[in-house]
């Protein structure tokens, strides 16, 4: 648990929405537009307002997040990469994990 005042992990901010977005089949399937709100809790009042399913709220993220043991298999892909002497394959797995960071 950490206190208001501490700073979370980059781990913490990434795997905790930053917003929340309210897209319903009602808005006009598929092309219908989406309201986005900063809290959970607007996102569910407008839905009870306006009669649309709580279940339309969709969870926004500033960066995907991985579990461990996805992270150490990209690394072990990279590193199979690198032996395999496939330097663009190990680039590649290498910008992934410097942009999860």
């Amino acid at each position: 648990m950490t206190n208001e005042g501490d700073e979370m992990s980059a781990a913490s901010l990434g795997s905790r929405p930053v917003a929340w977005a309210v897209w319903s089949p009602a808005f006009g399937y598929p092309f219908g537009d989406a309201a986005i709100f900063k809290r959970n809790e607007l996102a569910i009042e407008m839905c009870v307002m306006n009669g649309y399913n709580v279940d339309d709220i969709i969870p926004l993220y500033r960066k995907p997040m991985l579990a461990d043991e996805e992270l150490k298999a990209i690394r072990r892909a990279a590193a199979v990469a690198r032996e395999m002497h496939d330097s663009r394959l190990e680039a590649a797995l290498g910008g992934l994990l410097e942009r999860l960071g």
